[in-house]
């Protein structure tokens, strides 16, 4: 016997990851910090896709498991670390970058900027042509 499920009256529910706090780990500190950062540096939040904005956040953690990575090399913990996976890491991570982009992009400008970039500009020096 099969049973109706109304999905209608699903609601999907939105994750909110708790804000930052005292308890919070360096790592997960780095990585909001490194996904706020890549944000601006690509126009703020509110001008990225779904996509972009998940490739971000898989950027920044891969970014995130790289440092820790690199920490333990300068330790001198290397017999723990597989060079192989900290290489596909790197890799990763160069692929990402490419479908972000490398170079900063400027906030779109706010109604008044935008406003007063399309008043003319009162000139400052006349044309001796037109003053004789």
């Amino acid at each position: 016997m099969t049973s109706v499920v109304d999905i209608k009256t699903k609601r999907a529910k939105r994750i909110v990851r708790p804000p930052l706090g005292p308890s919070t780990s360096g790592a997960g500190r780095f990585l909001d910090k490194m996904v706020r950062d890549i944000e601006l540096d690509l126009g703020g939040r509110r001008h990225l896709t779904r996509i972009q904005s998940e490739l971000i956040r898989a950027f920044a953690g891969a970014a995130t498991s790289l440092q820790y990575l690199t920490a333990q090399l300068c330790l001198g913990e290397s017999s723990e670390i597989d060079l192989s996976g900290y290489a596909t890491i790197a890799s990763t991570m160069l692929r990402i970058g490419s479908k972000l982009g490398v170079r900063k992009q400027k906030p779109e400008p706010s109604a008044d900027e935008y406003l007063d970039s399309l008043s003319p500009e009162p000139e400052d020096s006349i044309d001796e042509d037109s003053a004789a």
